[in-house]
């Protein structure tokens, strides 16, 4: 089982962020070709997109635009569930799915985590 930890920005792209949205579609195509070379031996491999996640990546951009992560983050959260980010454990409870056998059939897909944002 191989997880990519990907992101919403490869599904949408995001303002700012061309490098780090480019570099997380490259992911999606690798695990797609992987999830086709490694099938015959039992091998699923997928990717995970979460909408913003609660971790230090965040202070970066606060420190640019003169403001806490978490303001950052509410103001320019879309998610339709009415929460700014996700915090690491629900990814991580979202990856324990994924490597468990509930979800033994599947391989080649990207799991989004986005609390409802790419459906605006």
């Amino acid at each position: 089982m191989i997880i990519y930890n990907s992101s919403i920005a490869e599904l949408r792209g995001l303002n700012r962020l061309s490098h780090y949205s480019a570099s997380k579609y490259a992911l999606v195509g690798l695990a797609k070709s992987q999830a086709i070379e490694l099938a015959q031996y039992n091998i699923r491999v997928l990717t995970i997109h979460p909408t913003n996640v609660n971790t230090p990546i965040n202070d970066g951009l606060a420190a640019l635009e003169g403001a806490t992560p978490k303001e950052i983050a509410e103001r320019s959260a879309e998610n339709l569930l009415p929460v700014p980010w996700l915090e690491p454990q629900d990814e991580v409870n979202a990856l324990s799915f994924l490597a468990s056998d509930k979800a033994r059939y599947i391989t080649g897909s990207q799991f989004v985590l986005d609390a409802g944002l790419l459906s605006r």
